[in-house]
């Protein structure tokens, strides 16, 4: 939550969780060995959704336990993708579900070779044997491999080449997201909250999107928003992400900040202007101090609050936005100067177009009236 209060079901998640961390790191603590013999195998239980089944004389911790990640709703899985493992005797690493070589378990990196196994549940110590001091692979399928799959073996047997299994060595299990690389429930907390703030913002663009699928624009105009809101517009910070060399970094508009897509549509001095313009246009005196998602919103609840606005009050939102970027991409392509009244201009004469091309327009009306009203 906001103003520094958590978020009590997050944090009780990981709390949960710094028990399911317990479970796979502390080896010799006498409460793992009685919840291995009472519930079978931990690492498998808690590292992999390969088992989440309890039975019904289980305790309401253990299913707590078991039904954990899913309380972040589309986000499962969250603790899988924080722990690896550093492979010593490889008695507690499932060979296919765990992550232990690479980013992603190999089951997920060689799904083709996973589906042909015939050792899918078996540990990374069990799928091969010491043969004179040194460890060999003994991996096996269910039938005949055909040449695509010889090939993802090969590149498979490549990768474990750099494989050094330590007998008598414990597994090490990993938390990838604390320096320590061990288990912190902030850590856990702020990644956990991470995930629901992006769930929230997904369901947001969903419902943004819901209403401007119906507002009379192009349906390129549409898809531009949808591409914005998830910031995947060429903008010279995504450029950089993505490698691409450019000139500089600094805001095509006003160059004076880093051009990103809130400061580029919402931001920079030179849209502040066009954005004060247009609400003044439409009856809206306040300022909207922030941008992309809540943007939106905010202008919505103006709307509501503005009883002589327009029947689609979203185009004029979608305009805004889409001659912004036009303008910007002029200026970059076509070294055309920047100039606000010719900008509100050209986003009253689209909206207007816009208009009389989707609604058919309003009896008796022309530009002249459209845009002094």
């Amino acid at each position: 939550g906001g103003l520094g209060v958590k978020n009590l079901e997050v944090f009780n998640i990981s709390l949960l969780a710094k028990w399911k961390w317990r479970c796979i790191h502390d080896h010799n603590a006498l409460w793992r060995d009685l919840l291995a013999f009472r519930y079978g195998n931990l690492i498998a239980k808690q590292t992999c959704s390969l088992d989440r089944s309890w039975g019904t004389k289980d305790s309401i911790w253990w299913r707590d336990l078991m039904l954990l990640e899913k309380d972040l709703s589309q986000n499962q899985n969250f603790f899988q993708r924080a722990v690896s493992c550093d492979v010593g005797d490889g008695q507690s690493i499932l060979f296919w579900y765990n992550k232990w070589l690479g980013s992603e378990p190999l089951k997920d990196a060689f799904p083709e070779l996973f589906a042909i196994s015939s050792q899918q549940l078996v540990s990374v110590g069990n799928a091969g044997s010491w043969r004179r001091d040194q460890w060999t692979w003994d991996l096996t399928w269910k039938r005949q491999l055909n040449p695509n799959e010889e090939e993802s073996l090969h590149s498979l047997e490549t990768i474990l080449v750099d494989v050094h299994l330590v007998a008598e060595s414990h597994d090490r299990w990993k938390w990838s997201l604390h320096n320590s690389k061990l288990f912190t429930v902030s850590s856990c907390y702020s990644f956990a909250m991470s995930l629901v703030n992006q769930t929230q913002m997904n369901s947001d663009i969903l419902d943004i999107l819901s209403i401007v699928w119906k507002v009379p624009v192009p349906s390129k105009v549409a898809l531009f928003c949808w591409r914005l809101l998830l910031d995947r517009l060429p903008t010279k910070d995504n450029l950089i992400r993505r490698n691409v060399v450019i000139n500089n970094s600094r805001c095509s508009l006003c160059d004076s900040c880093d051009e990103n897509v809130v400061h580029l549509f919402f931001h920079c001095d030179f849209s502040k202007c066009i954005w004060k313009e247009i609400l003044s246009w439409i009856g809206i005196v306040d300022v909207i101090a922030v941008g992309g998602v809540q943007h939106f919103w905010e202008y919505d609840r103006l709307l509501k609050y503005n009883t002589s606005r327009n029947k689609v009050p979203f185009m004029f939102w979608l305009a805004t936005l889409w001659i912004i970027w036009q303008v910007r991409n002029n200026s970059i392509f076509k070294e055309e100067e920047k100039d606000i009244p010719k900008t509100i201009n050209q986003i009253k004469h689209i909206c207007w177009a816009w208009f009389m091309g989707k609604v058919g327009g309003v009896g008796g009306s022309n530009i002249s009236d459209w845009w002094n009203h």
